[in-house]
């Protein structure tokens, strides 16, 4: 089980590991699975992994179980750096704005696999070739 993270605005990985967080307590942790583009944070006690984009920008952070609970340096990083932080589970972690927003993307989608699986389904059993994936769910 892990939770995704994402910051509202860019922040770049090199200004997350350039000492600033220390002085709360909140420090780089390196180990054989990090490197440039997967690295950890930790406050001691708890792990937070980023994973940094071609720009050297934070893309998103995870917390893989069993690091504990990052809420301690999730809040010193959007203290540090003036931003908001969501989880997966906010809509705008994936840059919709309201909840409205997201639902009515979400039951579009939907529409158009059902739509898709449909056609696709309508060519199986006129002997037509058809590419199926997994009928939608709801």
């Amino acid at each position: 089980m892990s939770t995704d993270y994402r910051i509202l605005k860019t922040v770049l990985a090199a200004d997350l590991f350039d000492g600033r967080l220390e002085e709360y307590g909140v420090r780089e942790h390196r180990n054989e699975h990090t490197n440039d583009r997967a690295r950890m944070l930790t406050d001691g006690r708890n792990f937070l992994w980023l994973y940094v984009g071609d720009a050297g920008e934070v893309e998103y952070m995870v917390r893989y179980m069993p690091n504990g609970n990052p809420g301690k340096i999730l809040g010193v990083i959007a203290d540090a750096f003036d931003c908001d932080i969501v989880s997966e589970y906010d809509c705008r972690f994936y840059g919709f704005e309201s909840e409205e927003e997201w639902n009515t993307a979400m039951q579009q989608m939907e529409q158009e696999c059902a739509d898709h699986w449909h056609a696709e389904l309508m060519k199986f059993l006129r002997g037509e070739p058809a590419v199926f994936a997994p009928a939608p769910s709801g």
